[in-house]
């Protein structure tokens, strides 16, 4: 087998919200020709035809981050656990930037206002993420809303409002992290899509 040197590209992560959602760079495959398009995403209303179909996701994003303890680590809520009570969650212990690797079985830590998360078990036999039940002392959307924060990474050094983690079609709570292929549409681009004879289907991830 020959090896092939790859030089890896510098890091190239968005450090913040664009200040023009609809100002990022979009690359346009054509169908037919192959041909490949550097484009602007407020272009999509000049590449999609009168009759496509453009299919977005209507959930929005949650406040997911909890402090826990004396702050050394955070909770993230990942997604609710498919069986069991309504407060059973699937969660990530985060140490600064790195997961937490130190959790045991049957450990129960501290959340903000009385609030506690006590872990059950490993998620499908890793060690990253944690089967987990949440003890809120209010509905925890509520819980959320007062103590939670937007999930975000160390390429992200800068700490942003909830907002910034929304797209246009958020109207239903329940994404960990922001469905960030929505981010670039802003309604103005919505509406000029309408216009042009593109439905839009809304969904719910």
């Amino acid at each position: 087998m020959t090896s092939v040197a790859f030089a890896l590209p510098e890091r190239l992560e968005a450090h913040a919200p664009p200040a023009k959602r609809d100002g990022v760079r979009m690359l346009v495959a054509g169908r037919r020709d192959g041909r490949l398009q550097h484009e602007r995403f407020r272009a999509l209303v000049d590449v999609l035809e009168p009759g496509d179909l453009l299919v977005v996701n209507t959930s929005r994003t949650l406040p997911a981050a909890l402090p826990l303890g004396d702050g050394e680590l955070v909770l993230h809520l990942s997604t609710p656990f498919p069986r069991g009570p309504a407060r059973r969650w699937v969660v990530e212990l985060r140490r600064g930037d790195a997961p937490f690797d130190g959790a045991r079985e049957g450990q129960s830590l501290a959340l903000p206002a009385g609030g506690r998360v006590s872990l059950r078990a490993p998620y499908l036999g890793g060690r990253r993420l944690w089967v987990a039940d949440l003890d809120v002392p209010e509905p925890l959307l509520d819980y959320l809303a007062r103590h939670g924060r937007p999930i975000r990474y160390r390429y992200v050094p800068a700490a942003h409002p909830l907002a910034a983690y929304q797209t246009v079609f958020a109207t239903e709570p329940g994404s960990a992290e922001m469905p960030s292929a929505g981010r670039p549409f802003t309604g103005a681009l919505v509406t000029a899509l309408v216009a042009r004879g593109i439905t839009v289907a809304p969904i719910v991830l």
